[in-house]
């Protein structure tokens, strides 16, 4: 299911404040492009590990689907790369997690 309510609709179609802050980042991306661009890294992903099929739809709830699933099983995975490559997957995790609370605006007063 796309999202619905008034927060959540500016959130995903508006650039966040960071993007804000850098005129050259991205061309002030909105947390929809960062959906799409999670969905082009996925879809192959999901593809080659959930028998051959795409992830549903974005209209969709994926929710208790293997989308889900994917989802977290290709977290992982990059985790195993940087590892692998010599970074530190604690760091990765953190700064990503980070990027996502900024970009969300989570913990923030509305």
């Amino acid at each position: 299911m796309a999202p619905t309510t008034p927060e959540l609709v500016a959130l995903y179609g508006e650039p966040d404040d960071i993007a804000a802050d850098f005129d050259d980042y991205k061309g002030g991306a909105t947390n929809l492009d960062r959906v799409d661009w999670a969905l082009a890294a996925l879809t192959p992903f999901h593809v080659a590990t959930m028998g051959g099929a795409a992830p549903p739809g974005l209209d969709e709830s994926w929710a208790d689907t293997d989308a889900e699933s994917a989802i977290g099983d290709l977290i992982c995975d990059l985790l195993h790369l940087a590892t692998y490559t010599g970074c530190d997957a604690t760091t990765i995790w953190q700064r990503g997690w980070s990027h996502f609370e900024g970009e969300a605006g989570l913990g923030y007063e509305s």
